[in-house]
């Protein structure tokens, strides 16, 4: 019987002794003699081979394809990661992928990507009422893009695995692919998602913000997230204002948001206050990464947005208005703001495109010189660096330079202090001297601070366990 299934399996990152990269394309092919053809034992040593952490399905999988698989796979395959790309489903097909994942029980990462899901009207809810996916208990992060016809929609497979499982992570990119009351159907799963702490959400080319007013009420809610994208996403005003309210009232905890190109405003030319606010922000102590570009966002605007900054105590690390427009107003208001922030690391505020004249006089760009030059934080700064005087851009760039020197060197100096605290564990571990250079090599190797705080927990016991480990393999 012909089959058609095409998989990719990847070794483990972390084993660099096995050349396991292995591509089976087209498992059984016309071209292909019985004699030449993988036998299923064949297939199943190979995914059941422990580095064997990944694994892609790509293609039209038809049924017998699905169940040469299924046959090949162990009871517990070791696989941590699965991708699905282009594979066409239906009922029964699903059925067969769910017997799958039941094999899976490590799976930890699931992405869908132009998965499509085609059904006729009973069969849809047939899928609902008799095909269940397996209790996932591992899966934490599910990664979903969506762009093929708006009439094979990838949300009933969504709905059975968010049933599935309780995730950590979730993305949804939808061009045009799932339907308004796909998007309604998913937002009211994200309820009974208790563990979720990230969530991006990408609704692309829709020209109004109805699909996501759908997921309104779960964002305005309290369930907890580290991490929210809403890029791409049509927001729109009315759906904006209420939005940020809730988020600053309930997100304590929010780490990272994303606001990039959420069609803020629809008149790019408009020099005027909006009806938007954005004040709330400054509201939120717990943000530590903050994307507003491509939202052509007025200079009055930002600059209210920066002024309200200064004032709050704040935890940002990364800020983005690129893609809104830059006056003397929003360059003042960085140049103060950057005056007595000591926490900022990366700064863009690249004005949109569409804008010729930035009014950056000779004022402000010494306001902003001055101030870059008092701050020790800031290492990377992304501006309009073609229209700036030669001499202005020397200036901040020594500064950056300087900044990014300083890091480092306390870097170092941090590795070369949790190297000294741990020598003293190795000389009670039996270890009569440590070589300074093995000490200088360590250090040179770029770890992080979190690298240092591992080596600073070394034990002599640990250290015991790891010479007795090299004596048995010889090294």
């Amino acid at each position: 019987m012909k089959t058609n299934l095409a998989v990719v399996l990847k070794k483990t990152q972390h084993d660099s002794s096995l050349e396991f990269d292995l591509l089976i394309s087209d498992y059984t092919t016309k071209d292909v003699t019985d004699d030449q053809r993988p036998t299923l034992s064949a297939l199943r040593e190979i995914l059941a081979h422990p580095t064997v952490k990944s694994l892609c399905i790509e293609g039209k999988i038809d049924e017998p394809g699905w169940e040469a698989l299924i046959k090949a796979m162990p009871d517990h395959l070791p696989t941590e990661t699965l991708t699905l790309s282009k594979v066409p489903l239906d009922h029964s097909r699903s059925k067969l992928l769910f017997m799958a994942l039941g094999r899976m029980p490590a799976l930890n990462c699931l992405s869908l990507t132009n998965v499509e899901f085609d059904s006729g009207f009973f069969d849809f809810f047939d899928f609902f009422d008799h095909s269940d996916c397996p209790v996932l208990p591992l899966l934490a992060t599910l990664n979903v893009v969506a762009t093929s016809s708006p009439n094979v929609s990838v949300s009933p497979l969504l709905l059975k695995i968010l049933a599935a499982c309780e995730l950590r992570s979730l993305s949804i990119e939808d061009y045009r692919e799932i339907s308004a009351d796909g998007h309604a159907r998913l937002a009211k799963a994200l309820f009974k998602q208790p563990r979720l702490n990230s969530l991006r959400l990408k609704i692309a080319r829709r020209y109004t913000p109805e699909e996501f007013k759908r997921y309104m009420e779960f964002l305005c809610g309290t369930t907890p997230l580290a991490a929210l994208d809403l890029s791409g996403c049509s927001i729109g005003t009315r759906n904006f204002n209420p939005l940020l309210k809730a988020l600053s009232k309930n997100q304590r905890t929010l780490k990272s948001l994303s606001l990039s190109g959420c069609w803020l405003t629809h008149n790019p030319n408009c020099k005027e206050p909006i009806s938007i606010n954005i004040l709330p922000l400054a509201e939120m102590g717990s943000l530590q990464h903050l994307d507003l570009s491509q939202n052509s966002l007025p200079t009055r605007a930002t600059a209210a947005l920066l002024d309200e900054l200064k004032k709050n105590p704040t935890c940002l690390t990364t800020l983005n208005l690129s893609g809104n427009w830059v006056g003397p107003a929003t360059i003042s208001a960085m140049a103060s703001l950057l005056q007595e922030n000591n926490t900022l690391i990366r700064l863009w505020f690249e004005p949109s495109m569409m804008q010729t004249y930035l009014g950056d006089t000779e004022k402000v760009l010494e306001e902003l010189a001055q101030a870059v030059e008092c701050n020790k934080s800031l290492r990377e700064l992304h501006i309009h660096w073609s229209r700036l005087p030669r001499s202005y851009y020397e200036r901040l760039n020594a500064c950056l330079d300087r900044n990014r020197k300083e890091v480092e060197a306390s870097r170092r100096a941090a590795m070369q202090a949790a190297t000294n605290f741990v020598l003293p564990l190795l000389l009670k571990s039996g270890q009569s001297q440590f070589p300074t250079e093995l000490i200088q090599h360590v250090i040179g190797q770029g770890l992080t601070q979190r690298d240092a705080l591992a080596l600073s927990s070394i034990t002599p016991g640990a250290w015991a366990s790891r010479q007795e480990f090299l004596r048995k393999i010889g090294s």
